[in-house]
């Protein structure tokens, strides 16, 4: 048995009250036998016996009502981590975990999940005295608050949990679970707690188990609340898309707005919003059904180059941090173009078509490098590359090649008929695009006459703009012939020859994109560097390189690990601004002639800059997990339950946790069954007592 109050059982010495009184009434007297009375010795032994008996049933009475008095006061308990023997209480080491994941944003009429949990963490730190050390854990993907030691400067740990927000990343129970470990673990104090406060939400607490305690064999007591209230209304902006298509200024560009109603038993009705540069340019309604999703599309027109960024915003419901998908984007201004080329006639049409007009929106500066001095050059310092070579391509032009297009890089590769088929087939074309060159074209027209290019991809970026108009009408080139080839199932074409052979392909390659032409530009073999269409598929097509592929770019989330890689930076000093404007010094690691930065796990939610010098050198957008808008929530017991090697204690929300915490560390209090022993005691003792005097009268 133990004692929550153990210094009372010093009341327990008035016990010997009793005793001490009754050693001290009884008097010792000097006998003197009369005659007169010797006759009456044995009826004095009889009645004397009943009365040492009566009077030592009154003595164990008292004393054990005094006992049982004692011990109430002092609390007793059937078990605990306390050390009656002592007397005293022994110390403890405990760690307050508290879940500020993106879901501890969503609001109730009694404030958010978030303000509930820090609410239950400061009653929880309320219960705690001098002898007692705490270490308060906020996390989400990652460890974002951490008090540090254990300490016993609760004032400092309040203001901690005052200084918290929460996060827009997914919880990842794991992290805060294996700091609470390692801390435990070191702790040198007998009794071991652990404080679980969050609203439980997602698979991540659904599947979430935890075995190190049970392995390590530590006696840990865990404590779990949850802070999520009524069912919540949400309507998710999910994520926004874009089309495949070539983003420049002054031209139009679609994108797409994805809205998901996590409302399971009602539908929404939402204004969505499209807002651009902080600007709201466009708005349109979207009726959406119980657990489903819309879509809704919008155009917007840029006026100018340079970095853009925006997003897609519906109505405030309880949830507003998943109330935009953010995006952001570069519109190039002009390019770099690295023509690696034989200095010859393929390489003059290349530069002359490509030759800048002044009614262009991409101004392109062109360089013009052998195969040699190209397999040495960093690729990274420019935004695409064209490949027109004759003979066979250097190996260690072509791992730098590759190397480029997976890292975000682009690249033209132009077919000529004096280059080594076999070598190009094996290091280019049968890799990247799954086709197989076999033979040049023939120099004089076959009996079946001249080709023209057909079939088009009219929903690629190259061929959109010609969609509208009849076969016809078409920007045409007569071929003489063309180059043998055979393609796969891996190849992507985008025009064919009017015998249906493959005329232009396209291939995604890492991070990056490429294009192949398996025509001559050499007017031997064709009229096409004398017509309009030459000027305009190899503007377009460098246009489509060097424009970013927003269709295929991968979503950043909050949480997640993010990195960028830009081409080759003169800037000393970068500095990350965050959508709150915070600023923080970045450190830039250069990778296969990238400027990589490795950001970690971004917590929050909008457009990011990196500046360069204090110069804009990137933008780029973070958004909110989809896993956290889901309202459904795993009941705080289940979740303790797999938390194996626990002794779990859940604490009601609505209640004081003192009475709960105080039961869990010193076991069910019997100090109501000693009171009522004593009340008993003391009854029986009066009743005794009462019986002794009233057999004394009437023997009188």
């Amino acid at each position: 048995m133990n004692f929550i109050n153990p210094f009372l059982l010093l009341f327990a010495a008035a016990a010997s009250i009793p005793l001490l009184l009754h050693l001290f009434n009884k008097q010792r007297v000097k006998v003197i036998e009369f005659s007169t009375v010797k006759y009456l010795v044995s009826l004095q032994k009889t009645r004397m016996r009943q009365v040492k008996i009566r009077q030592i049933l009154l003595l164990i009475l008292r004393t054990l009502a005094l006992l049982a008095i004692a011990f109430a006061f002092a609390r007793p308990t059937t078990e605990g981590g306390y050390l009656p023997a002592l007397g005293g209480k022994t110390t403890t080491t405990a760690v307050i975990l508290l879940d500020v994941s993106g879901s501890s944003a969503s609001e109730t009429n009694s404030g958010s999940f978030f303000e509930r949990g820090i609410e239950k963490a400061e009653a929880i730190l309320g219960n705690f005295t001098e002898k007692e050390k705490v270490v308060i854990i906020g996390f989400a993907s990652t460890l974002l608050y951490d008090s540090g030691v254990p300490t016993s400067d609760f004032d400092r740990l309040k203001e901690i949990l005052k200084a918290m927000t929460p996060s827009s990343a997914e919880a990842i129970p794991s992290t805060g679970f294996a700091r609470a470990f390692t801390l435990l673990k070191e702790a040198t104090d007998p009794n071991l707690e652990v404080y679980l406060i969050s609203d439980f939400q997602g698979d991540a607490w659904r599947n979430f188990e935890f075995d190190l305690f049970q392995t390590e064999r530590m006696d840990v007591k865990l404590f779990v609340t949850s802070t999520s209230g009524p069912e919540i209304d949400n309507v998710e902006a999910e994520k926004v898309t874009f089309p495949n298509q070539i983003i420049t200024a002054g031209r139009a560009f679609t994108l797409f707005g994805e809205i998901r109603n996590q409302k399971e038993d009602s539908p929404a009705e939402v204004l969505v919003s499209l807002e651009v540069n902080d600007t709201r340019v466009a708005q349109t309604d979207l009726s959406i059904p119980p657990s489903g999703s819309g879509k809704v599309s919008f155009n917007y027109t840029p006026t100018e180059a340079g970095f853009l960024y925006g997003s897609i915003a519906i109505d405030d419901d309880d949830l507003l941090s998943d109330n935009r998908s953010h995006f952001a984007m570069r519109i190039p201004s002009g390019s770099k173009i690295a023509l690696i080329s034989d200095d010859d006639q393929e390489a003059y049409f290349t530069r002359n078509a490509l030759a800048p007009s002044e009614s262009e929106n991409l101004s392109k500066d062109i360089s013009l490098f052998g195969a040699l001095q190209a397999s040495t050059l960093n690729l990274r310092e420019y935004d695409a590359a064209i490949v027109n070579l004759k003979g066979r391509i250097p190996q260690a032009l072509v791992s730098s090649l590759i190397n480029y297009v997976n890292s975000g890089g682009s690249v033209l590769f132009l077919m000529r008929p004096d280059l080594d088929f076999a070598d190009f087939s094996e290091k280019i074309s049968s890799p990247l695009f799954g086709l197989q060159a076999l033979e040049a074209p023939p120099v004089a027209a076959t009996a079946s006459g001249k080709y023209l290019l057909n079939n088009f991809d009219f929903a690629h970026p190259l061929f959109s703009p010609y969609r509208q108009f009849a076969a016809d009408k078409l920007p045409q080139a007569e071929f003489i012939g063309h180059f043998k080839t055979k393609e796969s199932a891996k190849s992507t074409v985008l025009a064919r020859f009017s015998d249906n052979s493959p005329a232009v392909l396209e291939a995604n390659i890492g991070k990056g994109k490429a294009l192949l032409y398996t025509f001559s530009l050499n007017d031997t073999y064709s009229d096409i560097v004398f017509r309009p269409l030459m000027v305009i598929m190899l503007n377009r097509s460098i246009e489509y390189l060097v424009s970013e592929p927003l269709n295929q770019r991968e979503m950043l989330l909050a949480g997640n690990e993010i990195t960028r890689e830009l081409g080759p930076q003169d800037a000393r000093q970068f500095v990350l601004v965050s959508p709150r404007g915070d600023t923080t010094n970045v450190s830039a690691a250069i990778r296969a002639g990238a400027v990589v930065f490795d950001l970690g796990r971004l917590q929050y939610t909008g457009v990011y800059q990196i500046l360069g010098d204090g110069r804009t050198v990137d933008v780029f957008a973070v958004n909110f997990p989809s896993i956290e808008s889901v309202p459904a929530y795993v009941d705080a017991e289940d979740v303790g339950a797999k938390i194996a090697g626990t002794r779990v204690i859940v604490l009601d929300y609505e209640s004081n946790p003192a009475e709960s915490i105080a039961s869990a560390r010193f076991g069910t209090e019997l100090w109501k069954l000693f009171l009522l022993f004593g009340f008993i005691f003391l009854l029986i003792e009066m009743a005794v007592a009462y019986s002794a005097r009233t057999g004394e009268v009437s023997t009188g």
